[in-house]
């Protein structure tokens, strides 16, 4: 149970890395948090670096080590709001305002964005190695649940 995201509401998110946060990505989230649609709504920014960033992009599945941040655009409402497509419409905004700033995004942190979007969070290189181990330990493609990455062909 995560008091923070609660069962029963509405919930719509978007992610980016971030490098260190200048002047000008600060004043363009502070405007996006500005246009919150909801009181339930979040703009979660996580701090990276450390032990993270000490470790070679190849040498795991997680990659974007270098980036300094993750940012969430956490839209959220309640079940009977009438119009939960402006909070969704919030947080694709804040996204692409954020866009210009971004350095990739955690695989975890996608939601249902595409098979482009998934290869680009690993990268091309981590990508086609997890296809090729997924050819070899799952070439049926059992375990696709959450961001798949299809058995190389």
């Amino acid at each position: 149970f995560d008091p923070t995201y609660p069962h029963g509401r509405g919930y719509y998110w978007k992610s980016w890395k971030l490098p260190p946060l200048s002047a000008a990505a600060i004043d363009v989230i502070v405007e996006q948090a500005m246009a919150i649609t909801s009181p339930l709504s979040a703009m979660p920014i996580f701090t990276l670096g450390g032990a993270v960033a000490r470790v070679d992009d190849d040498a795991t599945a997680f990659t974007g080590r270098s980036a300094a941040h993750d940012i969430n655009l956490v839209a959220s409402w309640l079940p009977d709001d009438p119009e939960p497509e402006r909070h969704k419409a919030w947080a694709r905004t804040a996204w692409e305002a954020i866009r210009p700033f971004a350095r990739g995004v955690y695989v975890n942190f996608l939601g249902e964005e595409g098979r482009d979007r998934v290869r680009s969070a690993y990268g091309p290189q981590t990508y086609d190695r997890l296809a090729a181990l997924k050819a070899r330990f799952d070439p049926t493609n059992l375990f696709r649940s959450n961001q798949n990455i299809p058995p190389a062909a």
